[in-house]
């Protein structure tokens, strides 16, 4: 029996505009470079659909005491650059399901308040322990603030 696992919830005020957050998280392929355990992203495919865009993505990582992951995903783009939506939707390994979603909201010009929700079921107590040490969201969303300030430069300039 899947048990839920990790569900987070963080907000955090960034010097960064709404369309900068929204284009790094877009930016799947880079992944690998900057997201904690990830060693490789593959996009297969994009598809338009009425409010923004489907993307077909692969997400590898390597969680210690876990062999390799591959995660088949679902990443859904708005075309208000508002959200973005990331669905494991068959569930691979240990990973029953995972999703994670992305929220951008305008301080000012310069200014974004990001959300990142996280939630993973996993089918086994220990793979539960581990990505639970390993993976969270304050982990993910200060990976990628500091790929925001090597990307559009130092934070509060």
């Amino acid at each position: 029996m899947a048990e839920l696992t990790n569900v987070g919830k963080i907000r955090r005020i960034l010097p960064f505009s709404c369309e900068q957050m929204f284009n790094l998280v877009a930016d799947i392929e880079a992944y690998a470079d900057f997201v904690p355990f990830c060693n490789a992203a593959f996009v297969h495919g994009r598809n338009p659909c009425n409010d923004g865009e489907i993307v077909e993505a692969e997400l590898k990582f390597r969680i210690p005491g876990l062999s390799t992951l591959s995660l088949p995903s679902l990443v859904s783009l708005a075309n208000d650059k508002s959200s973005i939506e990331i669905v494991n939707p068959s569930g691979a390994g240990p990973i029953h399901r995972m999703t994670s979603r992305w929220d951008f909201a305008k301080c000012n010009p310069h200014c974004s308040e990001v959300q990142y929700q996280f939630e993973v079921e996993m089918r086994f107590k220990l793979a539960e322990k581990l990505v639970a040490r390993a993976v969270n969201e304050r982990k993910i969303v200060e990976a990628f603030a500091q790929r925001a300030n090597e990307v559009y430069g130092p934070e509060w300039q």
